[in-house]
């Protein structure tokens, strides 16, 4: 994925809020963030329930605690397949709005 693409399909994700302090959160605790990485065969997820924040840059998505802002885990563009953000149709499916 290209750092351009990858900016703009996470900036416009309606699961996701970007906060005073330029970090994006999800909006409602059923948001899910879905993330694979290119020659991996289970993609990344982050839920609500992770209490994660996602920062963007021209590298990739840095993901942090939310409440100490820590970071967990940087995902680099060049290593992103393909990004998705939604609510879950269902509470066990794996289609999702957004």
């Amino acid at each position: 994925m290209t750092v351009t693409e990858g900016i703009d399909r996470f900036r416009f994700r309606p699961a996701l809020a970007e906060d005073g302090s330029g970090r994006y959160r999800f909006v409602c605790r059923k948001a899910v963030l879905i993330v694979r990485l290119v020659h991996s065969a289970k993609p990344r997820r982050f839920t609500a329930a992770d209490r994660v924040g996602f920062r963007i840059d021209y590298l990739g998505i840095a993901v942090e605690d939310l409440k100490t802002g820590v970071l967990r885990e940087k995902l680099l563009w060049e290593r992103i397949e393909t990004l998705a953000a939604g609510e879950p149709e269902t509470s066990n499916g794996s289609l999702f709005q957004g």
